[in-house]
This record gives C-alpha cells, structure tokens and sequence, in this order.
C-alpha cells in the first residue's frame, strides 16, 4: 500500500510504501519512505502519484537489471561452451581445422541431431524419414504428435515443408546446414524452449555451469543457443545460398499458425473505467485525490489534456511516447499569454506561430510545468493501472518552472521611495480605497496580498492590548444576500496565525477602517473586490497594481507587488529581527521543531519586533496623511470605491 504520511511534529508530507514482498530481496527494505517536500495536502497528493509510478518503475528496473543479469549469464555460458565444444573437435586438436573449421563442424552436428529429435517428436511419417535417415531403419513408429503449444505452432505445413527441404539439401551437395538451420528457426519463432534442452545440457556441460531445466537462467540459455544456431553461415556455403536460403525463410513464415495458447488468445473485454484515455486518467486520479472540490485544478488539468489531444493527435496513453510529451511541451511554451481574440480563436500551433512572427509574450515557465505536469500524472496513473508499463513523461522536464523560492526580487530603496510617495500614496484619488491600504499595510506586515484579500472585518481585533489581524479558515462556506461564499483557505497550517498592526498603519487609521466595515455589516474587509470564477478576490486588484507599479518604473520581470513581501522580511533582517519571528509573522514553516512548540513567541514581542520594520528610505507623514483622508471621506459615506475590473480569466 502507498500513500501520504506526516509526522504529528512536523508540517511536511511523506511518501510511503510498503515494499512487495517479490522486490524485498531486490530493494533491500521492506519500506520506501521519501520527503515530498510540501505542507500542502493537494500538493503533496498529486506528487505522491507521481512518486509512486517512479517507485513502482523502480521495482521494475531492478527486476530488468537481474534479468540483465541473467541474460549476461546465459551469453557467457553460449560463448564458452560453443568455443569449448569447438576446441574438442578431434580435426582442432591435431591441427588440421581452425576455430571457425571447428565450429562449422561442431554447429553442423548440433543442428543436424536436434531436428532428427524434433521431426521424432512430431511423429508419424516425419519420425520414420527421420530415422530411416540417420538409422537406415525405422526402428520405433511414433504416431503423428499434436503441435506442442507456444506463441505460435509450428503446424503441419511447416513440419512437411521441412522434411522435403531436409531430404533436398542435407544429404550431400554444397548447402548442407541450411534446411537443418530452418527447424532452428522455427523453433526460435515458436520459443520452443524444451526443443533445445539436451543441447543447453551439453553447452553448459562444456563452459563447466549447471543450468536447471527450468526458470529464467535456462530460456534466456536455450534462446541463445538456437539464435546462434539460426544465424550461423557455414564456411563451405556459397554465394549463392542466399537464393536457396531466401525461398525456405518465407515457407517458414507461410506455414508457421500465428495461434496462441488457447488461454493466451482470449482477449478480456475492456473496461468503461480502464485509464486508457488521458480523461480516464483524470477520472480515476480526481476520484482518488484526497482534497475535493478544487475547481482550478480541475480546470487546468482538463485544459492540459484538451492540448494535448489538438497538437499530439491522440489522448490514448498507450500510444504516448516520450517524443510526443516534448513536442507537447516545447509548443505549449510558445503560445502567447493571454493572447488576443482574434489570435485566441485559432489553433494552438498558429498561435505559437502568430506569437513568434510578432515578438508576443509566452506562456510563464510554471505555466508550462503545470501543463506537462499534469500530462505525467495522469500517466502516471496509467502505469499504477498497470495499462503502461512505463510513464513517457518521465524525465521530461520545464526550465525555471519549479518555484525555489528566488522567482521576485525585492524592491530596492529607490523603488520603495518611488512606490509609496508617488501619487498612488498620496493621494486620496488616485486610485480605490482596497487598492491603497493593501499596498499601504504590505511592506510592514510581509503577508501576501492575497491573505489581506480574505480578511474579514471582525478578524481585526485587540489581543491583550495589541491590535491583531488574524488569518483564519472557515469551516463551511457563507451564506449572503448574492449567495454562497465560499470558504476561506489558507496556503499552509502555518498562515493561519496572528499578526500585530504595525504602529504607522495604526496611525493610518486602519483598526478604525475595520471598525466602520462592521458596522456597516460589510462581509469582508474589503468587500468591493470581485472574486474571479474560482474565489480569488485577489486576482483583478494584483493585475490593476502590477500595471500601476509598470507606469511607475518599475518594469523588471523578477519584480512585481508580490516583491513587497520580499522587501519586508529582508528589512526584518535588517532590523536583526529574530529569523523564528519573522517566519512566524510571515506563516513560513519553521525548520527547527523545537520553536515550534508553546505556538510561537506572544504577540507583544512580536508587535515590538515588526514595529521596527520602517523602511529608511520612506518618509511615511504624507501616506499616513492621505490614509486619514481616506478614512474622514469614508465616514462621511463617500468612500473612493474599487472600479469594476475590466479583464478576463
């Protein structure tokens, strides 16, 4: 069994599993326990998928490796003991026969005794020529013998076929060998192993091995043998017994019967829910995955397979092969961002085409890597449904898609001074009141702009003297009079916390900003912000202050308002802030378990901490100025609202 596992003291999720008891001697362990790295439970359980088809992949790499090594093996036995059997050859020995002399003769006898045994196994007629052949006499009749079952039967028509051919070329005359070397043919054709036991019996005689008749170390030891044997040209052949050889090679496939075993051949109907298709994958993944209702990904993982199946042609994950999921990824990076309609309505490799031609923006790396991504878990889940053997995405990989955390630089002196006593700061019309106290409340506080979104009026409130915001969840969805909210979600367990309001945004007036929104009945902090179609309030407001910080200046790629979180606890260093408070204030997991222990350090030293993040370059009177404004016209009922956003998803 695999799944998910965290330890009570610790925030990340583990991959965990049990080891089959068929890899143990393989593996070495009965257990395989490995860090997902994430404290997301989402997260964590899509890499668990992927983390499992790899282990599984794993187990049957090994299990390719010792057939490897059996395969090693059984090449080595072949090549001492034929060379073994050679150098006995009396004509070898007193130095009359070279090597390649010797093994003519030693591979002739070989062949010639194995299809007397085998035509004696077919019995009938076939065993009377054959004895009457070699013996000069029929000395047992055998009766005519059923062909022995294998991946495919040598019937009758071969059988016949080879005893003309036999009679034709191998009494005398310059190709003797080449009917002989056609039964061997046949019998690899057939992997008629037993065929050839009393031949891997004397080979693994001379290369001084022992090899039962049975398992993998015998098959891989009898193939080899009657490949050797079939490919072998004799020195006394000439040039022309490609024509003679030519015409018996296609008897040989005419008259073989592609007839499997008769349980072999019945083909099990397939299964409705079968993940042969990428959207059966899906199914099956989405059913399995433990967090539900996540519309998003939903969406994303639906709009990754709609892709794929327009630029590769198919979503059969049989026929998906590793060239397929890089032509995939390489056209997906390509495509315009947010292209225009009339760009948007054609077919994606015009778009990449258009987006090319004329210098337009592309999708982001992560955008990419969440497109392959999810094209190799649903693979993924295709081999633990065992109808892949191997996931072709493996391996296929996005540059500067995986967040390490260096993705936005923080803001420079120059560009704090610029942001926060421009206009947009200053003043009071410059743009709605949502927009100016989430710029104005981030650079002290370091929460991401999309937790301020979220808030809700009554989570700002006096903790032994300190005021606080407090980043919450909701354990059910909302009712309101426009519908239902839904509920609030933080990023990880540790973003749920407390936060003390920094003493210049106090000053601002913000407590009494929240004071007025409850008394007005106000569902949320900021409630003029319009969620997109999947709850996030912040999304239209992030796109309207990245473009206003654009006009500014500031235009690095590496920058954008999420930089302020970046700029605030590189201040908190500065300040020589203690590294456990500042994680705590900016809900980061903390790597020491013991800090974690009594819920943080209290709210009184952490408000005297963050009240020392004041950022020298920035003079805070006029914003502090302008906030009051904002406020007094708030008060008066004539706030300066959010205008309605006008983008698309």
């Amino acid at each position: 069994m695999a799944g998910l596992w965290r330890h009570p003291e610790s925030s990340i999720y583990w991959f965990r599993m049990g080891v089959p008891a068929r890899y143990r001697a393989l593996v070495g362990k009965w257990e395989i326990k490995l860090s997902l790295g994430e404290t997301c439970a989402q997260a964590a359980a899509a890499k668990a998928v992927i983390k499992r088809a790899e282990t599984l992949a794993y187990f049957k790499k090994l299990e390719e490796e010792r057939g490897l090594g059996v395969n090693r093996h059984a090449d080595e036995i072949v090549r001492v003991g034929f060379d073994a059997l050679a150098r006995r050859h009396e004509a070898f020995e007193i130095g009359d026969a070279d090597l390649s002399q010797a093994l003519d003769y030693v591979t002739y006898t070989m062949l010639r005794m194995l299809a007397f045994r085998v035509r004696l196994d077919w019995g009938g007629e076939h065993a009377a020529i054959a004895q009457i052949e070699n013996m000069g006499e029929v000395d047992d009749p055998f009766p005519l013998s059923p062909p022995r079952p294998g991946p495919v039967l040598l019937g009758e028509a071969f059988r016949t076929s080879a005893s003309a051919n036999i009679a034709l070329f191998e009494r005398s005359g310059p190709f003797r060998g080449a009917a002989y070397r056609e039964v061997a043919r046949g019998l690899l054709v057939a992997c008629d192993w037993q065929a050839v036991d009393f031949e891997v019996e004397i080979v693994a005689e001379a290369a001084r091995e022992k090899v039962a008749r049975f398992g993998a170390l015998y098959e891989a030891t009898a193939r080899r043998i009657l490949i050797r044997l079939s490919d072998h040209r004799f020195g006394h052949w000439p040039t022309s017994v490609d024509l003679v050889v030519a015409p018996m090679a296609e008897a040989l496939a005419s008259t073989i019967v592609a007839v499997s075993s008769p349980a072999a051949a019945v083909v099990a109907p397939e299964d409705d829910d079968t993940p042969t298709t990428l959207t059966k994958a899906f199914a099956v993944w989405k059913a399995a995955r433990p967090v539900k209702e996540v519309e998003k990904i939903d969406d994303e993982f639906k709009l990754a397979i709609k892709r794929f199946k327009e630029l590769i042609g198919t979503e059969d994950v049989r026929n998906v092969t590793k060239k397929d999921v890089k032509t995939f990824r390489n056209i997906i990076a390509r495509l315009p961002s947010r292209p225009k309609r009339e760009v948007g309505v054609l077919a994606l490799r015009s778009q990449a085409e258009v987006a090319e031609h004329h210098g337009l923006p592309t999708l982001a790396p992560p955008t990419v890597g969440k497109h392959v991504m999810a094209i190799k878990v649903l693979l993924g889940v295709a081999v633990e449904e065992e109808v892949i053997a191997v996931n072709p995405a493996e391996g296929v990989t996005v540059e500067g898609a995986k967040h390490v955390g260096t993705e936005r630089d923080h803001f420079s002196d120059a560009e704090m001074k610029l942001i926060y006593e421009s206009p947009l700061m200053t003043d009071p019309d410059a743009c709605s009141d949502t927009m100016f106290w989430i710029i104005f409340t981030a650079p002290f506080h370091g929460a991401r702009p999309g937790e301020m979104s979220k808030l809700k009026p009554r989570d700002i409130v006096e903790d032994d003297g300190t005021w606080v915001m407090r980043f919450r969840e909701d354990k059910r969805a909302a009712f309101t009079g426009a519908g239902t909210e839904r509920a609030r979600r933080q990023k990880t367990e540790e973003s749920v916390r407390d936060l003390p309001v920094h003493w210049i945004v106090e000053e601002g007036g913000f407590v009494e900003f929240a004071h007025h929104q409850i008394g007005v009945g106000a569902p949320w902090l900021f409630d003029d912000l319009t969620p997109d179609k999947y709850g996030d309030r912040y999304k239209y407001l992030s796109r309207a202050i990245n473009a206003s910080l654009r006009k500014l200046g500031i235009t690095d790629a590496d920058k954008s308002f999420y930089s302020s979180r970046h700029s605030s606890k590189r201040e908190g260093r500065r300040q020589r802030i203690a590294e456990q408070h500042l994680d705590q204030g900016f809900g980061h997991a903390s790597v020491n378990t013991g800090r974690r222990y009594g819920q943080g350090v209290p709210m009184s030293v952490l408000k005297d901490d963050f009240d020392k993040l004041e950022f020298r370059a920035v003079e805070w009177d006029p914003v502090v100025k302008c906030a009051r404004m904002r406020l007094a016209r708030l008060l008066s009922g004539n706030p300066k609202r959010q205008p309605k956003p006008r983008v698309r998803d």
